[in-house]
């Protein structure tokens, strides 16, 4: 889709003090941001600098594009989970996580 414009977001400053139990906040950012996006015709392209989060991490945030950059051409993500589906499982891995830390 042609646009004069585009949208960058990128995770900067605050994701290198971003402890893990905070990571989940935002992947669930992420996550929410699909439903928001569609309704605006700018491409909106999200940049990281993946060497500061950990594989798991990663992955999540992954989850949360339909699309991304592999080897510098952008592709649907086979690993996309549309937010009605991912953010349940957010919520799953935050209440067992705050039910292991009551049991310590």
């Amino acid at each position: 889709m042609p646009s004069e414009h585009l949208v960058t977001g990128g995770c900067g400053w605050w994701c290198t003090w971003l402890a893990e139990p905070g990571v989940e906040d935002l992947v669930e950012y992420e996550t929410r941001l699909n439903y928001l996006l569609p309704n605006y015709k700018y491409p909106v392209i999200c940049s990281y600098d993946l060497s500061g989060f950990g594989a798991r991490v990663v992955i999540n945030i992954m989850r949360t594009h339909p699309v991304v950059t592999i080897g510098g051409v952008f592709q649907d993500n086979p690993f996309y989970v549309p937010p009605d589906q991912f953010l349940p499982e957010i919520r799953k891995r935050r209440t067992s996580s705050q039910d292991r830390k009551r049991v310590k």
